[in-house]
């Protein structure tokens, strides 16, 4: 679907969508987000909302080893794990201290 459809879609279904008030976060995003979690009550916690989404971090340890890096987990829809990269790249243009 196309900007000039999904926009006037959006702004009917969600009116007051407090989404876009989020730096970073546009129509666009905020679509992307309602149409893959639609209910967020069906996440009891953040931390179970997090790890649907695939954004919870874990590290590779051999031994007594560990990574220096941290990876994000594979789980999660790519889309939602791009879309949120995005959105805090844009926010970081916005507000240098995050």
């Amino acid at each position: 679907m196309t900007r000039e459809v999904i926009q006037p879609l959006f702004r009917q279904l969600y009116p007051d969508c407090p989404l876009t008030t989020l730096y970073g976060v546009g129509v666009d995003s905020a679509a992307t987000y309602m149409a893959f979690i639609q209910d967020i009550d069906r996440f009891p916690t953040v931390e179970q909302f997090r790890l649907w989404c695939g954004i919870v971090p874990h590290s590779r340890q051999s031994g007594f080893g560990e990574s220096k890096r941290m990876r994000m987990t594979q789980a999660g829809p790519n889309l939602i794990k791009a879309t949120l990269y995005l959105n805090a790249d844009v926010a970081r243009l916005w507000d240098v201290q995050l």
